[in-house]
């Protein structure tokens, strides 16, 4: 994940190319992992990498286990120090090393590249959370709520695949959206609550039938209102919309 920090992504990606030949990844057809037939065909393959790289990210810092002994860091900041500031930031709006208390205790003042490398990732705008990033502090925010006594390999198969699947809905929602022209917020919502669904229903027609029991009850995290959320942060960024930025004209 280090060298994927510096921008070079190759690492992560044959990493998750591995991953991909075993369950839960191996089970998930490409008509699933890109939900929708209406993104121009050269987007499909920065959809399935973003997607795998969102998702091995999360595979990274999803154990939540202070243990020196396995404290991996990135941009110097550990992984448990990332999940911990992800969820505070879900719930507080804000992304900060307060929230992160390994790297408060050792007096760190800054966390700019960290945040850099989470917008490359797609999970930061700026300070505050994407979409996809709300879907990711969710998923960490539902390992908390499960007893440790109750986690299994079956339970980290299942939030793996609810990750994956979410950045799919994400990803190909994103890139059906990049020719999208709107002339006012509320057509923005309205097109990518629209599109959300469509995208959302191939997932989960396939999951009703999936074949693997654990599959069937894969949670959903990227939301309809991540959704919207998502479109409206890209449209915002694409034009001057500032001085007259409302949502319901």
């Amino acid at each position: 994940m280090q060298c994927a920090f510096n921008e070079n992504w190759e690492a992560m990606d044959k990493t998750f190319e591995k991953l991909s030949k075993e369950e839960p990844f191996s089970l998930i057809p490409a008509s699933v992992s890109v939900p929708s037939p209406f993104v121009r065909p050269d987007t499909v393959a920065d959809i399935r990498a973003r997607t795998a790289r969102q998702t091995l990210f999360f595979m990274g810092i999803m154990p939540l286990q202070v243990d020196s002994s396995i404290m991996l860091t990135i941009g110097g900041v550990t992984l448990y120090d990332v999940a911990e500031a992800l969820m505070a930031s879900f719930v507080f709006g804000e992304f900060s090393v307060k929230y992160m208390p390994i790297a408060k205790r050792k007096g760190a003042k800054t966390i700019e590249s960290l945040t850099q490398f989470l917008e490359r990732l797609g999970l930061m705008d700026g300070e505050k959370l994407t979409g996809m990033g709300n879907a990711v502090a969710k998923a960490l925010l539902n390992i908390v709520a499960i007893s440790p006594s109750t986690v299994s390999g079956i339970f980290y198969d299942s939030i793996a695949s609810s990750v994956f699947l979410s950045a799919a809905i994400a990803n190909t929602l994103h890139a059906e959206l990049a020719d999208f022209n709107a002339d006012s917020v509320k057509t923005v919502v309205m097109e990518a609550r629209a599109r959300y669904r469509r995208i959302r229903n191939v997932v989960e027609d396939w999951l009703k039938s999936a074949p693997k029991l654990y599959l069937r009850d894969t949670i959903i995290f990227y939301e309809w209102e991540d959704a919207v959320k998502d479109a409206v942060i890209k449209f915002k960024n694409s034009r001057d919309w500032l001085d007259h930025f409302r949502f319901t004209l």
